[in-house]
């Protein structure tokens, strides 16, 4: 059944947030969110218009913070004399992310939206995956291709994990611009599940196709992450079918290793022992990789805007990954865990 939020009209929002009155946009909002609907949903409709004026990709993710940070606020009790279903609270954080992303929903509200012809799995030939093909168009810097493939699963009614999972694999041993590719889809996807993926998922497809193939250079560390990644010896397949309980205290020696002067190389293998070895499990990996990056930016000193920056984006990469874990549990996304490992392992030297 539809919620509130999915269905009440927001055309005034979306008219007083391009125009950028901030009393009208307040006033608006306050209204929506006391009759039921949540930030999240509201944001995550807006951004399905965003999404076509966005095309450096903060804007998706100012969105989607707002959307997600205002989940949270279901914690702060509300006072006696508000409406149960009220979600007013979150009225700061909605109002400030609308007010944000202004510029890009008035390109959005504009922009021509055409997608490309799906390119359908069975059109691949025989013996040719879905998989072996999205990775040439990554690889290769073929947009259009990277595309027409998301949007061939999406034809097929593939579910929508299954979409999530080529994504992160695609790119999973690939490197540039501080990892935006990676926290783009994790953030994009997250968004959508906001608003339910179905009809809206091309929106979020058609924004994030053009951040993921290889446009930029790489770092000369990620052809060691790929190296580890590709030997035999290095096969993550039994996990597929381990019964134990994970025993995640066992990665915590990851953090030490990340924090030392060790090699990618051994960043990688620390990785590989403490999932395969260890037993614990890809997201308590990723949780102890991101808690180092937190460690990194406690580093920073206040006036150190670049190394703050540097450092920040280092633990929005790690969260990202972390978050992949949270929504998919397919052995093709693991490679993101050395990735994100040796980028830290890095970033602090």
């Amino acid at each position: 059944m539809p919620t509130i939020g999915m269905i009440v009209d927001i055309s005034a929002l979306v008219e007083a947030t391009i125009a950028e009155n901030h009393r009208e946009v307040i006033s608006i909002a306050r209204e929506l969110l006391s009759s039921g609907a949540s930030a999240a949903e509201l944001a995550g409709r807006v951004g399905l218009i965003v999404a076509h004026g966005d095309s450096d990709g903060h804007a998706i993710l100012t969105l989607d913070a707002a959307a997600a940070m205002s989940r949270w606020m279901i914690a702060v009790p509300k006072p006696p004399e508000v409406d149960p279903r009220s979600h007013v609270q979150e009225l700061p954080l909605l109002v400030q992310a609308l007010l944000a992303t202004a510029p890009a929903l008035r390109d959005g509200e504009k922009a021509p939206v055409t997608y490309p012809d799906p390119l359908f799995p069975s059109e691949l030939g025989e013996g040719n995956t879905v998989d072996d093909a999205m990775h040439d168009a990554v690889f290769g810097n073929d947009v259009t291709r990277v595309e027409r493939l998301l949007f061939g699963l999406y034809g097929t009614g593939a579910d929508y994990r299954t979409m999530e999972v080529r994504t992160y694999d695609g790119i999973s041993t690939t490197f540039q611009n501080a990892g935006h590719p990676l926290i783009f889809a994790v953030r994009g996807y997250q968004l959508l599940d906001a608003v339910e993926w179905g009809e809206r998922a091309p929106h979020i497809i058609h924004w994030l196709t053009p951040h993921l193939p290889l446009h930029t250079e790489e770092p000369d560390w990620v052809n060691a992450v790929r190296s580890f990644h590709s030997d035999p010896a290095h096969s993550l397949a039994s996990l597929r079918t381990r019964l134990s309980e994970p025993k995640d205290a066992n990665a915590l020696s990851l953090r030490s290793l990340i924090l030392s002067n060790a090699g990618t190389l051994e960043i990688c293998q620390g990785v590989y022992d403490a999932l395969m070895k260890g037993g614990a499990s890809p997201r308590g990996v990723g949780s102890v990789i991101a808690l180092t990056a937190t460690e990194i930016m406690q580093r920073v000193g206040d006036g150190d805007r670049d190394a703050f920056i540097r450092a920040a984006h280092g633990l929005l990469f790690t969260a990202a990954v972390r978050l992949v874990f949270a929504q998919v549990q397919d052995l093709a996304a693991l490679p993101l865990l050395y990735t994100s490992a040796a980028y830290i392992n890095v970033l602090q030297k």
